[in-house]
């Protein structure tokens, strides 16, 4: 039986995870998210600190989130499962996510034996080495129908762009992000209102009911796989300044930004001015606060004001006090 070091965030990872367990995988690691602070301030100063401008944008950032959730909690639960708790429970291994870039890291990949190393929405980079240290073959679960959507939030950018369709991506691990040869592949349709968080649900179970092919396949070692066709490839790309809606908006278009903001409000927070004020939408529905679209009015049934979230009654009371 092959022995697997896996790799995850509290994503997909605490889903695979024990989809993994429960068809009784050897499962010799667990890598789990970095729990150093130390760790995660690095990788900021490493992503923002190249030039002035980053830096600029990573203090604006800081800022925004500070204030806007100084004093209200999200308000949608987290989406995923930590794969760590799964693995304590089971007696497995478990390492820090930092140690994947400790040089020492793939010897102890060889010398636990390991086979295969299984990544399902892990924050690291995996260098070069560490993918050259299983056995049979390094292999990432990615929440895209591959080559469509390579990069870091391809379930956002689904409802954001409008697909039709998206999917989950079994592929062989190079150092290009997303590109290796395609293993497996599963795909569902978008519902008309899919937010972020009902997709990433639906990809969970989606990429769950595929891991008995993938097992089946590393078991026989049908593991070359299909190249990636490049003339398909696209990108999860964010424009400046999307999610500021403006009066060219259509209702489609707001409606699709709110949807793919759903619990994802880190990457970007629908912001409107209505009666001269500044509303952070999170939400539409078929009554609540209006707003006139290019092609018609939208109401948001969920928003931020001055640190405060309005629902149900009390977007009467935000009407009031805009003077609508």
């Amino acid at each position: 039986m092959p022995r697997y070091a896996f790799f995850g965030n509290p994503s997909y990872g605490g889903y695979v995870l024990a989809e993994l367990i429960r068809h009784g995988v050897d499962v010799a690691a667990v890598f789990h998210a970095s729990e150093s602070r130390l760790h995660r301030v690095r990788k900021l100063y490493r992503r923002y600190a190249t030039t002035p401008k980053k830096r600029r944008e990573l203090r604006a950032r800081l800022r925004e989130k500070f204030e806007t959730f100084r004093d209200e909690p999200h308000p949608v639960p987290a989406f995923g499962v930590d794969p760590k708790g799964i693995a304590v429970a089971h007696g497995l291994r478990t390492f820090d996510g930092a140690q994947v870039h400790a040089p020492e890291t793939p010897a102890t990949l060889r010398a636990l034996g390991v086979d295969v190393i299984l990544v399902a929405s892990f924050g690291e980079f995996l260098p070069q080495r560490l993918l050259e240290a299983p056995r049979l073959a390094a292999i990432n679960m990615h929440a895209s129908y591959l080559p469509r959507l390579r990069g870091g939030f391809p379930e956002f950018a689904a409802v954001l762009t409008g697909e039709s369709e998206a999917g989950i991506t079994f592929h062989l691990m190079e150092e290009r992000f997303d590109a290796g040869n395609v293993l497996l592949q599963r795909k569902l349709a978008l519902a008309p209102d899919e937010t972020t968080r009902s997709l990433k649900e639906r990809l969970a179970q989606l990429g769950c009911s595929a891991i008995p092919e993938l097992l089946a396949r590393v078991a026989a070692g049908d593991l070359t796989g299909t190249p990636q066709d490049p003339a398909r490839v696209t990108y999860c790309r964010l424009p400046a300044g999307f999610d500021r809606i403006d009066g060219s908006f259509s209702v489609a278009r707001i409606r699709r930004l709110v949807n793919a903001c759903y619990d994802v409000e880190e990457i970007g927070r629908p912001r409107v001015q209505i009666a001269g004020h500044e509303i952070c939408v999170l939400s539409c529905g078929p009554d609540g606060l209006p707003h006139r679209a290019a092609d018609g009015v939208i109401h948001f049934d969920l928003v931020r004001y001055r640190h405060r979230l309005y629902a149900g009654a009390a977007l009467a009371e935000l009407r009031a006090s805009l003077g609508l």
